[in-house]
Parts: structure tokens; C-alpha cells; sequence
């Protein structure tokens, strides 16, 4: 179905030095790089399409802005890594996606508008516009249709798997019983709550390479880069797209080798790299409880009082009152304060 090809390249000194990746910054106004024809070779070639290393240099220098990974002579193979298998599959699944909408003359790739809407939505996350986030991206050398081509892929990917297999779900009884039966019996196991990245061993190189990938992120992240943007750029796991987000698990749930870590560690510590059959874990535990064959609910209300014979009228409004009321509260913690401003 798919062929690859891929070329040695050297590790892009023509776009960035070793130790600085960046180290050739446009101003924050500046137009985005222009590519350079002299200077370009082939990284990779899927289905008869080119990556080159411009492509490959762009996609480094966007892992590297968006990870908080700090560039070094250490960790730079494992960016062009990444951001060289990242660029395959996405080539590889915009393949698939263009087959399927010739053949079942259906929309599933984003088009420009929802792109936008999703960077809009990244730079509103860092307090900056559209604009701005694109002044920038310039700022260190990346152009804007880099990221373009990455959500565009990781969007319309997402949208295809969710319309294919999203209506082919049915949850029976069986199901749901055996989940009541799982749910009481977690109740009384230790449970955590966790982050994680799973560096996948062969798809990085060996299990070497993970270990040593791993090694190199636990230290990054300890001088500050943040977990969930190491977890979406580098983790091999479901839950990259969440920032590494896995929730609370219980006992029994993962794999025995992160047990036994995530055991002896402490809400707030994040974990050394634990090698497990097929990759490497890094686990940030960011709370753990204790078992307990009970369950206490907290619960708070907000009311409206009523007459016992009040007309239809009075109890319309005050359940649309309660539902503009709800609509503001996130939670327990500002229930009284949201419920203060409506008489």
C-alpha cells in the first residue's frame, strides 16, 4: 500500500549548527524562510513524495519550539528522529485521506479555515493572536504552513478514524455491568493519578535509543521544559494528544515495571525512565489515594425556593434561572460565589 525510501542526510548544518538549532533567527517580523535550492537533499521519499531537508529542518525547529526541549548536541538526533518519522506518517496517512475522498467523493480533509481556527487557538493559549504567533514562529525560523501541514494531517487523521470506527461502537449490557464490577473492585486498590510519555522502542531505534531519548527528556524536563509539550511532540502513546493525560488508574492497570515505580513515588515527582517490554515510560504522578471499601461524595447545592402550590409560571423561571446558574459554575469551588450574583 505505501512505500518509503529513505535517504542519509547529514543533520542539517546548512539549516542549523549542532548545538543551537535556531541559531539563524529571522526578526519577529520577518516573512518566513525562504528555501533554498542549493542547499536542499532528499531525507525521505513516501509514495513518490519528497521530504527534504528543508522539510525536515523545518519540522525540528517547530518540535523544538513547541516541545521546551532545549537543543544539544545530545538530544539533536533524536529531533531529526522525530520530526522525521512525524513527517512520514503524516505524508503516509494524507495518502490514505486523498484515496479514500476520490473513491468515496467525501470531505475529510480540513481545509484552510479550520487550520487557522486551531492555530488561533494555540496562540490564544499563550496569550497571543494569530499574528503574533505567526510573528513568532518567524521569529525562530519556522514558516507557518510547517505547523499548517502538522495540524492539517493530525486533524484530518483524527476526524476519519472518529467517522469510521466512532459509529461502529455499541456498548451492551454485558459491558456495562463488567465496568460496575471493575469500578467497585478499583474502589478498594491504591489509585493514581499520572501523566506519562511511552518513547516506543521500535520506532525510535532499539531500546537503547529510548532509554537514552528518555534519559535525555527526564533531564530537560527537570531544568523546566513543560511535561505535557515533551508528552505531545515525543510520546508514542494515545494520550500525546492530551499532553500525556492518562487520569486515575488503579492497581492492576498498567504495566507491573510502572507499578512498582509510581508505588514508591510522591504526588508532584516525576519518575526516571522505566523500561518496560517495547519502550520506555516516563510517569509524572500528579496525585495518589489510598483504597477504601467506601465512597464520601462532597455535594453542594444551589436552590430556589417555592411555594408548594406555585404555578407553572414561577417554577418555569426558577429551572431556567438554575440552568443559566449552571452554565457558570465549574465546580464545588465557586458554586456560593456564581450563586452570590443571581437574586
Amino acid at each position: 500500500m505505501a512505500a518509503l525510501a529513505l535517504a542519509s542526510a547529514p543533520y542539517l548544518a546548512q539549516a542549523q549548527t549542532p548545538t543551537d538549532p535556531t541559531a539563524s533567527e529571522a526578526p519577529a517580523d520577518a516573512a518566513p524562510p525562504v528555501r533554498s535550492g542549493m542547499s536542499e537533499s532528499v531525507a525521505a521519499v513516501v509514495n513518490d513524495e519528497i521530504i527534504s531537508t528543508y522539510d525536515l529542518a523545518q519540522r525540528m525547529r517547530l518540535v523544538i519550539a513547541t516541545s521546551g526541549v532545549q537543543p544539544t548536541e545530545q538530544n539533536l538526533p533524536q529531533f531529526q528522529r522525530e520530526a522525521l518519522v512525524g513527517l512520514v506518517d503524516e505524508r503516509l496517512q494524507m495518502h490514505e485521506l486523498h484515496r479514500v475522498e476520490k473513491e468515496q467523493k467525501m470531505s475529510l480533509i480540513a481545509d484552510d479555515q479550520e487550520v487557522d481556527e486551531e492555530i488561533a487557538a494555540m496562540g490564544k493559549e499563550n496569550n497571543l493572536g494569530f499574528e503574533q504567533f505567526k510573528a513568532q514562529l518567524a521569529a525562530q525560523g519556522i514558516g507557518i504552513d510547517t505547523l499548517r501541514a502538522q495540524i492539517r494531517a493530525q486533524t484530518s487523521w483524527s476526524r476519519w478514524i472518529r467517522g469510521r470506527y466512532g459509529s461502529r461502537l455499541r456498548i451492551g449490557e454485558d459491558q456495562i455491568k463488567a465496568m460496575q464490577e471493575r469500578i467497585s473492585s478499583a474502589a478498594a486498590k491504591p489509585q493514581y493519578q499520572i501523566s506519562e510519555v511511552f518513547l516506543d522502542a521500535n520506532r525510535v531505534g532499539g531500546m537503547e535509543v529510548a532509554v537514552n531519548g528518555a534519559n535525555q527528556l527526564v533531564t530537560q524536563m527537570q531544568q523546566g521544559a513543560p511535561f505535557s509539550a515533551v508528552a505531545r511532540q515525543f510520546s508514542a502513546s494515545a494520550t500525546a494528544a492530551s499532553g500525556g493525560d492518562v487520569g486515575w488508574i488503579s492497581s492492576g492497570e498498567i504495566a507491573p515495571e510502572v507499578e512498582a515505580a509510581v508505588a514508591e513515588m510522591r504526588p508532584g515527582q516525576l519518575s526516571k525512565p522505566i523500561p518496560v517490554r517495547d519502550g520506555v515510560y516516563i510517569i509524572y504522578l500528579r496525585d495518589k489515594r489510598s483504597g477504601s471499601d467506601a465512597t464520601v461524595v462532597n455535594l453542594k447545592q444551589a436552590a430556589v425556593a417555592l411555594a408548594e402550590n406555585a404555578p407553572q409560571d414561577q417554577i418555569d423561571a426558577a429551572s431556567a434561572k438554575l440552568m443559566a446558574l449552571r452554565a457558570k459554575v465549574t465546580g464545588c469551588g465557586d458554586l456560593e460565589a456564581q450563586a452570590a450574583k443571581t437574586p
